[in-house]
């Protein structure tokens, strides 16, 4: 009854009158006990809110220029609101298309404050949402049509490349991973941090190989406890080539299938890429954020036409050493010192080709081992040297020998008899 006989006191009044006591209590000028017992009524100040109603707040509507109402905060909100609003910003609405702009959110419920609120309903936010819906499925299924598109143009490619040289490149990439980077029993890949060599002279030519070969399905990435490693699928690859020994059957079927030139271009992607991993490696022992861009790569490329990796690693090395006491004594900025060594190098290399500049052989640092695809394709050419060393016309002998060996002498059929036998069946007898 009291609280009746409250809001039939506080209905009578003028929304100016209303607005004048709700910032009195607010500004705590007025206390509300004291004014209810002045006109004969028992308020309380949390009540005041809920007696005032919903008031015009000023601002108009974004969609239908209506005028906002709401409810005015308790002093205790009013206190510690950042903007000392008069209204409780979560339930001011328009009266007439009742959009609630506090709410308006791409999630369906949001926290604000304490409490979970849903958002604006107002036929004008649905409307938004569902088009910003509709947007986002039309952008998720152009971008899964454009990745779909380039995966086939990849498999195109691949299956291009692998009716044609790409099975070479296939065969020295799992020499590789034969060679030191697999268990005992060639099962699966050895995680990264248990590999005593790397697979591949640099990280971005391993990469290069591992997503080809998934992408092919030769390899399946799987996940055992907390290591990541890759298993050797068996379907296509090796029943081409797997028997006994692995290593011995890659071998001979990289010299089966690969012609000279091909040999040639391999061994010429495999200097640049050492060569690349040795460039990456004074990067970081100058510490320096560098980026080996295209106009490097294509410098590296060149420069293995005419030099062997260990005489490139000398002029890098050169490069760095200068680039850097030169950037130092001008105090040139991290980024225009890795630049600078790259320019140094470019110098060098046209120098040393036209005599100008006299070159020597560098061996290797002790935290940039042989990788396992170099002693692979060294072990193809019957031979103990390291690739660092090696050089156009070197490389050129060392296949004349191997031929001349005639190692391809082996009845190395295309395709496997069938049945093939299972792998335990395949491997030897231990002693």
């Amino acid at each position: 009854m009291k609280k009746k006989e409250a809001q039939k006191f506080f209905d009578k009044l003028t929304i100016q009158e209303k607005l004048d006591i709700a910032k009195r209590y607010q500004n705590k000028e007025l206390k509300i006990i004291t004014f209810g017992l002045e006109h004969g009524l028992n308020l309380k100040g949390q009540s005041l809110p809920q007696l005032l109603g919903e008031l015009p707040t000023g601002i108009s509507c974004e969609y239908c220029d209506t005028e906002y109402v709401g409810k005015i905060n308790s002093a205790s909100t009013y206190n510690y609101n950042e903007n000392n609003s008069l209204f409780n910003e979560n339930h001011v609405n328009c009266p007439n298309c009742h959009h609630y702009p506090a709410r308006f959110s791409n999630k369906e419920y949001f926290k604000s404050g304490y409490y979970s609120l849903r958002r604006c309903q107002c036929k004008n936010c649905k409307a938004f949402w569902e088009n910003e819906k509709k947007q986002e499925e039309i952008a998720k299924a152009l971008e899964k049509e454009k990745r779909l598109k380039e995966i086939e143009k990849q498999k195109e490619n691949l299956k291009r490349l692998w009716e044609t040289e790409g099975l070479v490149y296939y065969i020295l990439g799992f020499g590789a991973i034969f060679e030191g980077g697999t268990d005992d029993n060639y099962q699966y890949i050895l995680p990264v941090e248990e590999q005593i060599y790397p697979i591949m002279p640099s990280l971005s030519f391993r990469n290069k190989f591992f997503q080809n070969a998934y992408l092919e399905n030769i390899l399946l990435i799987k996940k055992n406890e907390s290591k990541e490693f890759l298993d050797l699928n068996d379907k296509i690859f090796f029943k081409k080539f797997w028997r006994i020994d692995p290593l011995l059957e890659l071998k001979i079927g990289f010299l089966y299938l690969a012609n000279d030139e091909q040999i040639k271009g391999l061994f010429l992607e495999l200097q640049s890429e050492e060569c690349r991993a040795y460039l990456e490696h004074i990067f970081n022992s100058y510490s320096l954020e560098h980026t080996i861009g295209q106009k490097t790569v294509r410098i590296l490329e060149e420069a293995v036409y005419h030099f062997s990796a260990s005489e490139i690693f000398f002029l890098i090395w050169c490069a760095g050493r200068n680039a850097c006491a030169y950037a130092k004594r001008n105090d040139l900025s991290n980024k225009h010192e890795g630049n600078l060594i790259v320019h140094f190098l470019e110098d060098y290399l046209k120098k040393a080709r036209n005599g100008e500049w006299r070159t020597q052989f560098y061996n290797r640092p002790k935290d940039l081992p042989q990788s396992f695809l170099s002693k692979f394709f060294m072990r193809i050419l019957e031979s103990n040297e390291d690739t660092l060393y090696l050089n156009k016309e070197n490389l050129t002998e060392l296949i004349y020998k191997v031929r001349e060996n005639k190692l391809i002498s082996f009845d190395f059929p295309l395709e496997s008899p069938s049945p093939s036998p299972s792998r335990q069946e395949a491997l030897p007898a231990k002693a």
